[in-house]
């Protein structure tokens, strides 16, 4: 959470550690910087939209996990020892908990092993359940409405996330007979799990338009709001393509992207971005880059 700018790392011997998305961006940022950079993940860690390894960027050191720290040095898993670090960089995600909920009863804490039941509302540090949409809370312990969740979701942009979750909060909450029954919503949610369960792929297909949000603001609009404040008319997607898009490509987008960087240095970087000034300029971009990298890929 302390990490802002990359150039405060200049000329120094960085450890990130965290094989996720967090951790892909900072080695990104950091390998124009540092002196000596190395990548702390777990081996087997893949990328749940393509199950491919995150690709390190030249330059960069891929390392187990650190066991321990002592006298400024940094032990790692496979016995290796990393001397003279100046800096460790944390990128190893968080765990869901919410302890005013759980003190006062209303969200209780499970293992990550034990099973989460169906009725009762329980974080085991990584999914909140039940929750319609990740947002409804569908605990059978008290009414239906009374209890709404936003802005836990993690793979997904926030800010168009949350404003379509505060929408379906705010209108659901000034008239609970929007709300489906909560044996309905229970059954979607099932349908939700069952779909990701086949792959992160199959989350896409799910989604109104490709965006989460979009499924929600057209619960409202299906239930005669179109038009409304934040709501859109009919016939009127929510969401910007350019952004479902984005969404859809976004692997593609980075990847190519920096592996064009590396191919052919920053000059790709100036020519592609110059005179590009307003978002239709960047949404231009993003096609032309995942274009780009399919020719690219036909003759790798």
């Amino acid at each position: 959470m302390y990490y802002r700018r990359p150039d405060v790392y200049d000329g120094r011997n960085v450890v990130v550690v965290g094989g996720g998305p967090s951790g892909w961006d900072l080695v990104r940022l950091l390998s124009r910087h540092a002196k000596t950079l190395y990548w702390s993940r777990d081996p087997e860690r893949r990328n749940r939209a393509n199950a491919e390894f995150l690709p390190a960027p030249r330059g960069t050191l891929n390392v187990p996990r650190i066991s321990s720290l002592s006298g400024g040095v940094v032990h790692l898993q496979d016995g290796r020892q990393l001397q003279d670090v100046d800096a460790i960089i944390l990128a190893t995600g968080y765990e869901i908990r919410m302890p005013f909920l759980t003190a006062g009863g209303c969200l209780d804490e499970l293992e990550h092993t034990q099973p989460q039941p169906p009725d009762v509302l329980t974080t085991n540090s990584y999914y909140i359940h039940p929750l319609y949409e990740h947002t409804l809370s569908l605990d059978t312990r008290y009414p239906l409405g009374s209890l709404y969740f936003n802005g836990i979701i993690i793979y997904n942009p926030t800010g168009m996330t949350d404003y379509g979750q505060a929408l379906f909060t705010a209108y659901t909450i000034a008239n609970p007979a929007l709300l489906e029954s909560r044996d309905e919503l229970f059954a979607a949610l099932k349908a939700r799990e069952a779909r990701v369960n086949k792959g992160y792929g199959a989350l896409f297909g799910h989604l109104a338009g490709g965006s989460h949000e979009d499924l929600l603001v057209n619960y409202l609009r299906d239930r005669g709001l179109a038009g409304q404040p934040g709501i859109p008319p009919l016939g009127v997607n929510f969401t910007d393509p350019w952004r479902v898009f984005a969404l859809e490509h976004g692997l593609e987008i980075h990847t190519a992207w920096y592996a064009g960087l590396e191919e052919q240095g920053e000059e790709w970087e100036k020519r592609l971005t110059h005179g590009r000034r307003t978002e239709e300029d960047y949404v231009r971009l993003m096609h032309e880059v995942v274009e780009w990298w399919a020719h690219k890929k036909q003759h790798l």
